[in-house]
């Protein structure tokens, strides 16, 4: 992915969890993606990618042309990318919020 200019996902339907956006991501390159679901969730249109309608035969030609056109629009996208968290960092958030459930559902047990 790293040698990638940038990732096109065209879905046609609602995505959850688009693990391909974060992929693309973590690897430091911007999506140019459908308006739907975790796409639409993920991209920040104009700031690490594009949103297009998912329909739009027209809407997918403009994008494309403009990252042809505008060669320093990819640039000022990667720039902006945040990397998501590692798997790591993602269980222990989930650990940490678990000990903290507990620890309240605990607390009012007693009360």
């Amino acid at each position: 992915l790293r040698q990638f200019d940038a990732l096109l996902v065209p879905s046609q339907w609602m995505e959850t969890g688009p693990l391909v956006v974060l992929e693309a991501f973590a690897a430091g390159i911007p999506v140019v993606g459908s308006n739907l679901g975790g796409i639409s969730e993920l991209i920040r249109a104009g700031v690490n990618g594009l949103l297009v309608r998912y329909n739009s035969v027209e809407d997918w030609t403009k994008a494309i042309f403009r990252i042809v056109q505008e060669p320093e629009l990819l640039e000022q996208l990667r720039k902006r990318i945040v990397p998501p968290l590692s798997m790591s960092a993602v269980s222990e958030q989930v650990a940490a919020l678990y000990r903290k459930v507990i620890l309240e559902s605990k607390s009012r047990a007693l009360t």
